[in-house]
């Protein structure tokens, strides 16, 4: 069998793995979690363990107000290192609802601008739990605690939009780019994704101020002479960028089918297909499963890929 198999290999190359997870484990990563909200509850966030480095920062664009801010992080109060709130207002008070593309600019912006971008940064909405899986979402903080998760791009949500070329996207992409979009736009549904350090700090501040500017006013909204139909939403367009913007392919592959993702992270899910989805059904997924806060002591101790 030996001489058959690379058992041998296959052993040789179990230990590499573990002793890099054990080093890793010496220094996890500094994390930043960016929620995007506006009156979702925020609970579901408490079940998740997150590396001893991470700031979640909470951008409000419905007027929660602070005390309503404190109810909804409670859970979260020491196990980050700091839980904040930051207000983001409608671009000068107007009908446009700029939804959560703001929320993320102003975040780059800022930490591009003093604050420091954290090593990974997870983008997501409040109201998380309809667009996202959670053991999906649990499967990332699990690698990010043991400072294995070495992804530079990686979308979180379970629904895919098929690949699109239209005049809209045409217009916008050449505007936030000065470059002609010459395939289609291939993504995930709605703006939840993770993103490394390098990926964010591949574009210069002004790269990210001309954007928040874009969606701000809106040029490309048929209401401003533009060809998209979005309405008071200017935002919607972003979410057939954000994948670009962060250096990825502009037709990107399925997670199932990118050889660049670990195993674990190439699934598929939603209605673009029929299959019972993994993060379900798979037995092992119950460690990923989040439950920090709901799930009885005696199980909170499956919390690492062992």
């Amino acid at each position: 069998m030996v001489d058959m198999f690379p058992v041998l290999e296959a052993f040789a190359g179990r230990d590499r793995m573990w002793l890099a997870v054990e080093q890793a484990r010496d220094s996890p990563p500094s994390v930043d979690v960016v929620v995007a909200s506006c009156k979702s509850p925020l609970q579901w966030l408490w079940e998740y363990d997150f590396p001893p480095k991470t700031r979640i920062l909470v951008y409000d664009k419905c007027n929660m107000g602070k005390d309503e801010f404190q109810k909804q992080t409670a859970g979260l109060q020491g196990f980050a290192a700091t839980v904040e709130y930051r207000a983001v207002a409608e671009v000068d008070g107007s009908s446009m609802m700029t939804g959560e593309c703001t929320a993320y600019l102003a975040h780059v912006l800022r930490t591009l601008s003093g604050q420091g971008v954290a090593d990974y940064t997870i983008f997501v909405h409040d109201d998380g739990p309809r667009h996202i899986r959670l053991a999906m979402l649990g499967l990332v903080t699990k690698a990010l605690v043991s400072g294995t998760y070495k992804v530079p791009f990686l979308h979180l949500s379970h629904e895919r939009y098929p690949s699109f070329r239209t005049p809209c996207l045409k217009e916008v992409y050449q505007r936030v780019f000065g470059e002609e979009l010459e395939g289609r736009l291939g993504t995930y549904c709605c703006s939840h994704f993770v993103v490394s350090r390098e990926r964010i700090e591949a574009h210069d501040v002004g790269f990210y101020e001309r954007l928040r500017d874009l969606v701000s006013d809106a040029p490309y909204s048929q209401d401003r002479g533009g060809s998209c139909k979005v309405s008071t939403k200017p935002c919607y367009v972003m979410e057939f960028l954000w994948h670009r913007v962060f250096g990825e392919p502009a037709d990107m592959p399925p997670r199932a089918e990118n050889g660049m993702l670990p195993l674990a992270l190439r699934y598929e899910g939603g209605r673009a297909s029929q299959l019972p989805s993994p993060l379900k059904v798979a037995p092992y997924m119950a460690v990923f499963q989040p439950g920090r806060y709901s799930r009885p002591p005696a199980l909170n101790s499956l919390n690492g890929f062992h």
